[in-house]
C-alpha cells in the first residue's frame, strides 16, 4: 500500500491559514498528476472547515511522499508558517489519520456528523477527476467502513454533535429556542443540506433559501423551505431569527453595509452562524452591534468533550480496523511471491503432461493433467499460506530472499522456466 498524506490541519495552523489553503486548492488532484509523475500515480484532495490534506500513491511511498510535500509547499503552503506543515504520513500512518478523521476523531467537535460525508465527496471527485487509483480507492472505502462502525458501535456522536448542531445551540443559549420561529439558510451545496435538517429537527417553522448560484428554487424543491433571490434578500435579512452560511463563495455574501441597512431596526443583535472557511460574513461585520456572529473559532472553543469511553471505544474500534486493513494490503503484497510460485510449478506440471502427451497420447495426458494439477495444489498451500502470513508481520523481503535461494525465483520477474534443463 504505497501511500502517502501531506496536509494540515486545525491542530497544526489557523483558520485563516486553512482559507487560504483551500482557495487554491482546486483542482490540485490533477495538477500533481500532471507535475509529479511518475512517482505520484494518485490523488484524492480532501478540503473541509478543518483541513486540507493530500493523499497519493506511487510506485514507492516515500518518494510519492516527498514529490507531494514539495508541491505541496509550492503551489498550495505560501502563507502557512514552515513550523506548520507535518511531517508527510506514509502507508499504515495515513491509513490510520484518515480513518480517524472518517470517524470524527480530528474534528473540531469530536465525532462530528459531517465527515463521512465529505470523505466519501472526496473519493467520488477523484473518481469525476480521474485522479484516484486502486490503492486509494480501497484506503478511502477502508475510512468509510470504520466510520460506520464507530458510529453503530461506540455511541461517539450519538447525540448527533456537529459545527451546525453546536452554533444553533450556543443561538439557543441567548434566543431561546428556535422552534415556530424563522431562519435563512444561505448556500445550497452537502453542507446546506445538513443545516436544513438540523433546523428542521428544531422545529424551525419557516425555512428560507438563498444562493449567489441561482440554485436556491431547486434546492428548496428537493429539501423543502421557500427559495429568496436577491430583490427580497434586504427584506429577509430585517426579519429572519436566524442566519446559517456556508455558501463556499470566494468573496463575502453578507457585507457590513447590507447588514447595518437591514439591521438597524433590530432590538436585538441578529444571529448569523458563519460556517464557511472562507467567511461569508464581512470582517467589518462583526463588530456592528445589532449583529452577534458566531464564527468556526467561537465553536471550536464551545465544542463539548465526548464521554471518555465512547471516544477510548472509537479509537480502539479505528485502530482494529487500520489492523485488519493492513493486514488485508499485505496480503496483496504477497501476490508477487504467490503468482511466481504457481507460475514456476505451472511451467513444470505443463511440461510434464507434455511429455506424457508425446509419448502415450492424449487420453493419458489428460489423467496426468488434472492429477499433476491437483498434486501442485497441495504442496502450494502451505507455502502460498505462509507468504501471507510472514507479509502480514511485514517480512515480505525474507519471503522474497527465501524463494530466490531456495527455488532460484526472481519473484520481481519472470519464474524460472525448468523445462528448460530437461
Amino acid at each position: 500500500m504505497p501511500v502517502a498524506l501531506i496536509g494540515v490541519s486545525h491542530h497544526e495552523v489557523t483558520l485563516p491559514e486553512l482559507e487560504a489553503l483551500s482557495r487554491r486548492a482546486e483542482g490540485v488532484a490533477p495538477a500533481i498528476l500532471r507535475t509529479c509523475s511518475p512517482d505520484v500515480t494518485g490523488a484524492v484532495l480532501l478540503s473541509t472547515c478543518n483541513r486540507v490534506e493530500l493523499y497519493v500513491e506511487g510506485p514507492d511511498g516515500r518518494r510519492a511522499a516527498a514529490a507531494a510535500s514539495g508541491f505541496f509547499a509550492e503551489h498550495l503552503a505560501e502563507d502557512v508558517p514552515e513550523h506548520g506543515l507535518p511531517e508527510p504520513l506514509i502507508d499504515a500512518d495515513a491509513a490510520r489519520h484518515l480513518f480517524s478523521v472518517a470517524s470524527g476523531l480530528e474534528s473540531m467537535v469530536v465525532g462530528e456528523d459531517e465527515i463521512a460525508g465529505q470523505v466519501r465527496r472526496a473519493v467520488a471527485s477523484a473518481r469525476t477527476e480521474r485522479t484516484v487509483s486502486p490503492a486509494l480507492e480501497r484506503l478511502f472505502q477502508g475510512a468509510a467502513t470504520a466510520a460506520r462502525q464507530v458510529t453503530a458501535t461506540t455511541g461517539l456522536g450519538a447525540a448527533g454533535r456537529s459545527l451546525v448542531t453546536v452554533g444553533l445551540d450556543l443561538v439557543e443559549e441567548t434566543d431561546g429556542p428556535l422552534a415556530g420561529r424563522t431562519a435563512l439558510v444561505i448556500g445550497t451545496g452537502s453542507y446546506a443540506r445538513v443545516v436544513h435538517a438540523a433546523l428542521e429537527r428544531r422545529g424551525v417553522e419557516e425555512r428560507m433559501v438563498f444562493s449567489l448560484s441561482g440554485r436556491a428554487r431547486r434546492f428548496a424543491d428537493n429539501h423543502g423551505g421557500e427559495a429568496i433571490g436577491q430583490a427580497a434578500l434586504l427584506d429577509v435579512l430585517s426579519n429572519v431569527d436566524v442566519i446559517i452560511t456556508a455558501s463556499g463563495a470566494p468573496h463575502p455574501v453578507l457585507e457590513a453595509d447590507m447588514l447595518a441597512a437591514a439591521t438597524a431596526d433590530r432590538s436585538a443583535p441578529l444571529p448569523i452562524i458563519d460556517l464557511a472557511l472562507t467567511r461569508d460574513v464581512e470582517e467589518e461585520a462583526c463588530s456592528l452591534p445589532t449583529v452577534r456572529v458566531i464564527d468556526l473559532d467561537l465553536i471550536a472553543q464551545h465544542a463539548p468533550q465526548e464521554h471518555g469511553r465512547a471516544l477510548a471505544a472509537a479509537r480502539t474500534t479505528v485502530l482494529e480496523a487500520v489492523d485488519d486493513f493492513s493486514a488485508r494490503e499485505a496480503e496483496r503484497t504477497a501476490d508477487a511471491v504467490v503468482i511466481a510460485l504457481r507460475s514456476m510449478a505451472a511451467i513444470a506440471a505443463d511440461a510434464e503432461v507434455e511429455r506424457v502427451r508425446r509419448r502415450s497420447g492424449d487420453a493419458l495426458a489428460d489423467q496426468v493433467h488434472e492429477s499433476v494439477r491437483r498434486v501442485v495444489r497441495e504442496i502450494l498451500h502451505v507455502p502460498t499460506a505462509r507468504s501471507r502470513e510472514l507479509t502480514r508481520e511485514g517480512r515480505l523481503d525474507e519471503v522474497e530472499h527465501a524463494v530466490q535461494v531456495l527455488l532460484g525465483l526472481d519473484v520481481r520477474g519472470n519464474a524460472t522456466d525448468p523445462s528448460a534443463s530437461a
